[in-house]
């Protein structure tokens, strides 16, 4: 995978991290960190974790309300 491809990938799955969570986390774990942008991916992992747990969250709540 070249470089631009990467960075757009990391790129939707922050997008992605917005409207499906869920789905983002799953991305993240299918990425392999590319060493030149291990950081980057280390902070877009940590970030798409923080919207996984939102949303699990979320969820919990939604079913101690009902």
């Amino acid at each position: 995978m070249d470089n631009l491809t990467y960075l757009n990938q990391l790129n939707e799955v922050v997008k992605l991290s917005q409207h499906d969570p869920e789905r983002a986390e799953e991305m993240m774990v299918e990425t392999e960190p590319m060493d030149e942008y291990r950081m980057m991916y280390e902070v877009i992992a940590g970030y798409v974790r923080q919207q996984y747990e939102k949303y699990l969250e979320r969820i919990a709540q939604m079913d101690k309300e009902n």
